[in-house]
C-alpha cells in the first residue's frame, strides 16, 4: 500500500514537527492537501524529468515563460542561475524519497526581486502509484513570520498540536498496515493458487515425459528394424550389382548382338556386338529405333516388334544387309519377373558363312544337274 511522503510543517506547529498526509483518492485531493498545508506558497507538481503536471498558487509571481517555444519544464521556467540547483534538489528528493530545501534564492522574473525558500518533497499519487515532486516556492519573510507565530504559541497548544499529529500518523499507519495485510493475504492466496497450478502442470509434464520415454523406446525399436532392413537392402543391392555385372559380361562376351526396346520401341539397352552392327552410341539410349540407320534391307523394327507384341510369339527371319552380309534376326517379347510384357528383344546372329555355303551347295547341285542332263 503506497505511503504518502512527509511535507513541510504547517504554520502553527512546533518547529521540527511534521504532519503526515493521508492517502488521497486522486491527484486533485493530493493537490488540495498540499495547498491546505501551504496556502501562502506557490506549488508545482512535476515528474522526475521536471515536466510540470499541475500549478497552484501564485506561480507566475516566481516563474516566467521563456521566449520561443512553449515549455512546461520547470527547469526552463525558473531562472537559469537556479536551474541546476533545482534539478539537483528534485533528483535528490526522488532518489532519497524525502524532502530537500533550498534557502535564500533570489528570483527576479518580473524585474522585482523576491527572496524565497524552495522545498522539494517526493509524494505518491495513490491511484496510479506514480511518484511526483511537490516543488513549494515560498517567500523567506513569510517563512520567518510563520516560525515567529509558531514560537509565540503556548505550550499547551503546541502539545495538543503535537499529540494530534501523532494520533493522525498512528491512524494513518494503522490503516496502511491493515491495507498491507489485506494485500499480503490476497497475494498469498494468489501464490497458493499459482502453486497448485504449477503442481498440476508438473504432473502433466511428468506424464508427458513418461509418454516421451515410451515413444523414444518405440522409435528406438523402429530404428533397429530400419537398420536391419537397410542391411538387407544393402545385401540385395550387392547381389543385384553382381548379377548385373554377370549379365553385362555375358552379353558383351557373346558374338550375338542383342538390343532391348521398350513398349514404344525406344532403345533401352544394347550389347557391344550391337554397337558395331547398328553404329550405336551410349547417348542413343531412349531414342526410337526407327531413327537409327540400321543398314538392313527391307527391315522395320517397329513392324516386327508390333507383330510380336500382338501375338506374343517369337519371330525369326533372315535379313540381308546392304554390304551383302546376312543375319538371322529373332524378336522375342520382353518379360519381367512378374511375367509382365514390357517391350521386345532383338537378337542378331551372323549367318553370312552359312548363307554362302548354302549358295555354293546350290550352285554345285545345279552344275551337277546340268551335267547329268547333257548325258
Amino acid at each position: 500500500m503506497p505511503l504518502s511522503s512527509e511535507l513541510p510543517t504547517r504554520p502553527g506547529l512546533p518547529a521540527g514537527l511534521h504532519e503526515r498526509q493521508q492517502p488521497s483518492a486522486n491527484l486533485s485531493d493530493l493537490n488540495r492537501d498540499v495547498l491546505l498545508k501551504h496556502f501562502d506558497a506557490a506549488i508545482v507538481l512535476t515528474d522526475e524529468q521536471g515536466i510540470s503536471m499541475h500549478f497552484y498558487g501564485p506561480v507566475n509571481k516566481y516563474l516566467a515563460l521563456p521566449s520561443g517555444a512553449v515549455t512546461l519544464n520547470l527547469f526552463d521556467l525558473i531562472e537559469k542561475k537556479h536551474a541546476s540547483r533545482l534539478r539537483f534538489a528534485v533528483a535528490k528528493a526522488f532518489r532519497e524519497n524525502g524532502t530537500v530545501t533550498l534557502e535564500g534564492l533570489d528570483l527576479t522574473p518580473h524585474a522585482a526581486t523576491c527572496h524565497v525558500n524552495v522545498t522539494v518533497s517526493c509524494v505518491l499519487e495513490p491511484t496510479s502509484d506514480t511518484r511526483l515532486a511537490a516543488v513549494i516556492i515560498q517567500e523567506a519573510k513569510d517563512r520567518v513570520a510563520a516560525s515567529s507565530r509558531g514560537a509565540a504559541q503556548t505550550k499547551s497548544a503546541d502539545m495538543d498540536a503535537y499529540i494530534s499529529c501523532l494520533e493522525a500518523d498512528n491512524k494513518s499507519l494503522t490503516i496502511e498496515l491493515q491495507s498491507a495485510l489485506e494485500s499480503f493475504h490476497a497475494s498469498f492466496e494468489e501464490l497458493s493458487a499459482a502453486n497448485q497450478e504449477l503442481a498440476t502442470m508438473n504432473e502433466e509434464l511428468r506424464s508427458t515425459n513418461e509418454e516421451l520415454e515410451s515413444s523414444k523406446e518405440e522409435l528406438q525399436s523402429v530404428n533397429d528394424q530400419l537398420l536391419s532392413l537397410n542391411n538387407q537392402l544393402n545385401e540385395n543391392m550387392e547381389e543385384l550389382s553382381y548379377a548385373n555385372d554377370d549379365l553385362a559380361n555375358f552379353l558383351n562376351s557373346s558374338d550375338v548382338g542383342t538390343i532391348f526396346l521398350d513398349s514404344h520401341f525406344c532403345i533401352r539397352r544394347f550389347t557391344s556386338a550391337t554397337t558395331k552392327l547398328l553404329s550405336l552410341l551410349p547417348g542413343d539410349v531412349g531414342r526410337p529405333i526407327e531413327q537409327i540407320a540400321n543398314g538392313f534391307v527391307d527391315l522395320s523394327f517397329s513392324a516386327v516388334g508390333a507383330a510380336v507384341l500382338k501375338d506374343l510369339r517369337a519371330i525369326e527371319k533372315e535379313v540381308r544387309r546392304s554390304d551383302g552380309s546376312w543375319y538371322m534376326i529373332r524378336c522375342l517379347p520382353y518379360r519381367t519377373l512378374n511375367n509382365r510384357i514390357d517391350g521386345v528383344v532383338f537378337t542378331f546372329t551372323d549367318v553370312t558363312r552359312l548363307k554362302r555355303s548354302e549358295e555354293s551347295m546350290h550352285q554345285a547341285r545345279r552344275f551337277a544337274e546340268s551335267i547329268v542332263d547333257t548325258l
